[in-house]
């Protein structure tokens, strides 16, 4: 279990199959280390993407999750969701010092919460969900799964200031040397 806290990325890389039947993947974080089998995972879900890549009932979707919404969840880009099969993405999840939640496939984002979904006072710890169910033949997978700390926006400025700064120090310095 991890402690959630503003600066967290998730991120993982996903194929998912187009299919005529039970093609889906979901990920994201959960509340716990432990799910039954057979789980209904938006009991547990504190941030999750799902894919359905398959035809059969409504067809093609891209859902957000968020706290446990279970029934509530949000279509995002419903339009879009076929540009997601059939080839590998990045999906990635940044939680923001404002309690807000983006997502974004290979670096354009498709969601954003309003702030104050998390309070980081009072959220539990989690744990990392990849989950999914293939039918047949269809591949569904996954690969590069990486949580890191992103650092505050206030930190990078400070950080890339100094950097500057040296290295423009440096570069008068060295036009001095050769004068």
């Amino acid at each position: 279990m991890f402690d959630l806290s503003s600066g967290i990325r998730f991120s993982v890389d996903a194929f998912i199959e187009s299919a005529s039947a039970w093609s889906e993947l979901e990920f994201g974080l959960v509340n716990t280390n432990t799910i039954p089998n057979s789980p209904n995972t938006s009991n547990y879900t504190m941030a999750s993407v799902v894919m359905d890549a398959d035809t059969q009932n409504t067809g093609y979707k891209l859902y957000a999750n968020f706290i446990g919404e279970g029934a509530s969840q949000t279509i995002i880009k419903n339009e879009l969701a076929t540009n997601y099969f059939n080839d590998w993405h990045r999906f990635t999840f940044d939680f923001d010092i404002d309690g807000s939640v983006s997502i974004a496939v290979d670096d354009q984002t498709i969601f954003a919460s309003s702030s104050g979904v998390f309070d980081y006072n009072n959220e539990s710890n989690f744990a990392l969900m990849l989950a999914g169910r293939s039918y047949s033949s269809s591949d569904n997978l996954y690969d590069n799964i990486l949580l890191t700390q992103i650092p505050e926006y206030s930190n990078y400025s400070f950080l890339l200031s100094v950097l500057i700064l040296i290295r423009i120090t440096s570069s008068r310095a060295y036009t001095k040397a050769f004068k």
